[in-house]
């Protein structure tokens, strides 16, 4: 796992895992979407990448706005290793491009699950939008293998 997914120690790293996670989506999504392999998929896949990288645009502003005051805060019961996203393509087909970006889809949803009931304890609000993001992978999810 690279740098960019740091341990889950407080909500600063939270926050900072879960714009990792955002971008890492995105560019998967983003590259299959390329791939003239899922060209089948190349429309849910590019709205798939376009709704990550404002996901997390919303994040960061979110990260600025509001989480100054509980950035240091410690957190305990999330493992990074538990939200490891696959980080490349496989090259051996589109079928196997596609799982991986439903696969991601999936993780991030049980991250965003986990850390909605950490958040619900320290920062109003946060926990909502964590629930929503979680909704919003799983939908995204269930759109790529809808089209499988």
């Amino acid at each position: 796992m690279t740098d960019n997914f740091p341990e889950l120690t407080s909500f600063g790293t939270l926050m900072k895992f879960a714009l990792a996670l955002e971008q890492a989506t995105m560019e998967l999504a983003q590259t299959a979407a390329s791939s003239d392999a899922c060209s089948p998929w190349t429309e849910q896949l590019e709205r798939s990448a376009k709704k990550h990288g404002k996901r997390n645009q919303e994040l960061e502003r979110m990260r600025r706005e509001r989480l100054n005051e509980v950035v240091l805060q410690p957190i305990t019961g999330m493992d990074r290793a538990t939200y490891a996203l696959p980080t490349s393509l496989p090259a051996t087909s589109a079928d196997d491009m596609i799982a991986t970006v439903i696969e991601a889809e999936q993780v991030a949803a049980r991250f965003y699950d986990d850390a909605a009931a950490i958040a619900s304890n320290v920062l109003s609000g946060l926990d909502k939008t964590f629930k929503r993001l979680a909704r919003e992978n799983r939908d995204l999810a269930h759109a790529l293998q809808s089209n499988t």
